[in-house]
């Protein structure tokens, strides 16, 4: 045989043993990645329900989201979002989110309808501070940035979902001449009820009580700075109020129980006077998305400084009355 033959077989066998070792290789990563499928789809299986409107975190790429220009920075630990309208309305109205932006982000969607209305949306994803003193000194750090760069008006409407409501109605009750309006989607006004009594959520429990300073349980149950006991500030600054709630999802019948969060604080602000406008989603509509374009009309409405207020351009506002007797 010539030396041609024995070159052409061994570079055959070469190619042979590059393809196998190839083959295999994939053969190793397709495993672990269905591993790794498996694994992903254990955790959302045994995932904490209470968790997972904060599951994901929305990614901004070049400073840019849906066409909005995003400004990003940290305040302590946490992350900041200011994102302007391509056209902001009249009187700069804006939105204090405590929550994120961005397409990961839970409820993404009445962030970018916010904006195309013309209302700034600055987030903070200090949810988990559950309303303590340290998140809402944080909040009133924000305030002050955002109003000073960004020429903001003193009032904001505040948005916040399930435990984020904790933040958003201790601030509005530490500084109600600061809040125009407060849209929520089945919020916490009460931690007895979340994380407390939701045994899922122990570690939340834990954590709570340290951001708060609390030694034990019996000191945090016996604590009067829960919202739902504190709502007379809120009733007589007659803040406009709206709330998003099903009375069949798991998150606001069992988690964070309307009867003793909503409901209770809706009984409670019309003893005082001052009404809670409750939405109850009809069962099998997608909440709060449904509702969302309400939604965002009763924010931009009511968050419009006052001699901006539509209503001079003979079109009410939503809680007219209100806002032109205050």
């Amino acid at each position: 045989m010539n030396k041609n033959f024995w070159i052409t077989k061994r570079w055959g066998l070469l190619i042979t043993i590059v393809a196998l070792a190839l083959n295999l290789g994939a053969q190793s990563q397709n495993k672990i990645e269905l591993e790794n499928k498996k694994q992903r789809s254990i955790l959302i299986a045994n995932e904490n329900p209470a968790d997972i409107p904060w599951h994901k975190n929305g990614s901004i790429e070049s400073g840019k989201w849906h066409g909005f220009r995003v400004y990003e920075f940290k305040l302590g630990e946490f992350h900041v979002q200011v994102t302007e309208p391509t056209a902001p309305e009249r009187g700069r109205p804006w939105v204090l989110n405590v929550g994120g932006i961005g397409d990961g982000c839970y409820h993404w969607q009445i962030n970018e309808k916010l904006l195309r209305k013309g209302i700034h949306v600055v987030t903070i994803d200090s949810y988990d501070l559950c309303g303590a003193d340290c998140g809402l000194d944080l909040m009133d750090s924000l305030y002050e940035i955002v109003r000073h760069r960004w020429r903001l008006p003193q009032k904001c409407g505040l948005f916040g979902v399930s435990r984020a409501g904790l933040s958003v109605y201790r601030w509005t009750i530490r500084h109600p001449d600061r809040v125009a309006c407060i849209y929520c989607e089945g919020p916490v006004l009460d931690f007895k009820t979340w994380p407390k009594s939701w045994s899922p959520s122990a570690s939340n429990w834990s954590a709570l009580k340290k951001y708060y300073g609390f030694t034990n349980d019996s000191v945090a149950v016996a604590f009067k700075g829960n919202p739902i006991d504190n709502l007379r500030t809120v009733a007589k600054a007659k803040i406009p109020i709206r709330h998003v709630i099903s009375l069949t999802d798991e998150h606001d019948t069992k988690i964070v129980p309307n009867e003793k969060n909503t409901l209770e604080a809706k009984r409670r602000i019309q003893h005082m006077g001052h009404d809670l406008q409750v939405v109850v989603a009809p069962q099998g509509a997608r909440v709060p998305y449904t509702f969302d374009d309400e939604s965002v009309e009763f924010i931009l409405h009511n968050s419009i400084p006052l001699k901006y207020c539509r209503c001079f351009s003979n079109v009410k506002c939503s809680n007219h009355n209100v806002r032109h007797t205050q």
